[in-house]
């Protein structure tokens, strides 16, 4: 690991031609540290590993498109400069529930891109460490607590309506056994995963069908599917997500205009980097064989046997919000590693 750290932080500097250029390179080296120790290593083998990043940093263009050497591994690995563009560049974007996690991974890879993205959180504090991070002109930020009305009527008159792209992404989840559920579990549950969605696309669809372009993403969960018995209110929220986006789909006929749904496996998001320390310290293990025990126990129909980073989620939601998706509309587009095992 710490050999490719080091090759990449030899072709950034290669590439540097002043101080400001070395100085956003090095953050790409820090992100890139930040990426390798999110990885599994124990079920990477080196070569697909190497692979792996080489593949991530070419995708996403996080390297110079100018340097040599890389264009050298890029062309070695099938693709080409050119093929990297996802025509994103001046689209303006709205994801919603993007301060962490999927969320604030698919908004720094439409930055990337050069779109424009709003991000949304809950707290004020949420949304500002956010875009701190991101440190980017282009994106900003919107205050909404969707189980709030008036926040969300409030969020409604101030974003802008010439939305591009939609990303249905807020979701809560409460982990409960379903005769502990209570009525507020359920109605808090609809609330933010279905209705925040329902909200937001029945304003900006009219909008993007007028212009003749818009892309709406729902984010469902393979527990639409795979249902735990502990999950039951949230399983049942997110199952709606998939029926509500396939329905929205068909009033897009004609205009260009898609809706979609990404529907992620489990994902090393913020709640499952939670979920893994506090199993690992409660059973006295590592995280590793927490891991390993949750995909042997719990999911052990997943064909990849481990949690799926971020990035592998929001890779998919960019391509389908794109230009380069328009023969796609009305599916369910599975990022699960197999685990749900359907040949459709």
């Amino acid at each position: 690991m710490n050999k490719l750290i080091l090759i990449l932080t030899i072709f950034m500097i290669i590439s540097c031609k002043s101080q400001t250029d070395f100085q956003k390179l090095y953050s790409e080296k820090m992100y890139a540290e930040s990426f390798f120790s999110s990885l599994n290593l124990r079920t990477v083998s080196s070569n697909s590993f190497e692979n792996d990043i080489l593949i991530r940093y070419t995708l996403t263009s996080h390297l110079p498109k100018d340097n040599e050497e890389l264009n050298k591994i890029r062309i070695k690995n099938g693709m080409t400069v050119e093929n990297l563009n996802l025509n994103l560049k001046n689209k303006k974007v709205f994801i919603s529930g993007s301060p962490k996690g999927i969320g604030y991974e698919t908004a720094r890879l439409f930055l990337d891109e050069g779109a424009s993205v709003i991000i949304n959180g809950r707290t004020k504090s949420s949304v500002d460490e956010a875009l701190s991070k991101l440190n980017n002109k282009n994106a900003s930020g919107i205050i909404t607590d969707f189980l709030d009305d008036s926040q969300v009527e409030k969020l409604l008159d101030e974003i802008p309506d010439d939305i591009d792209i939609l990303i249905n992404n807020v979701g809560i989840f409460k982990g409960k056994n379903f005769f502990d559920e209570t009525k507020e579990d359920w109605d808090d549950h609809f609330k933010v995963n279905l209705m925040s969605g329902v909200k937001l696309s029945k304003y900006f669809l009219p909008k993007m069908i007028k212009k003749k372009w818009g892309r709406i993403i729902f984010i469902s969960s393979e527990c639409s599917t795979l249902v735990p018995g502990d999950l039951l209110s949230y399983s049942v929220s997110k199952a709606s997500v998939s029926v509500f986006s396939s329905g929205l789909a068909k009033l897009t006929k004609g205009s260009n205009v898609t809706v979609n749904t990404i529907v992620p496996g489990s994902t090393l998001s913020e709640g499952s980097k939670e979920f893994l320390k506090e199993t690992a310290k409660r059973e006295n293990k590592t995280k590793e064989k927490v891991e390993e025990s949750f995909f042997k126990d719990v999911r052990d129909s997943s064909l990849i046997s481990r949690f799926l980073t971020v990035d592998e989620v929001a890779n998919t939601i960019l391509y389908f919000s794109s230009p380069l998706s328009s023969g796609t509309n009305g599916a369910s587009i599975r990022v699960d590693g197999g685990s749900m095992g359907s040949i459709i």
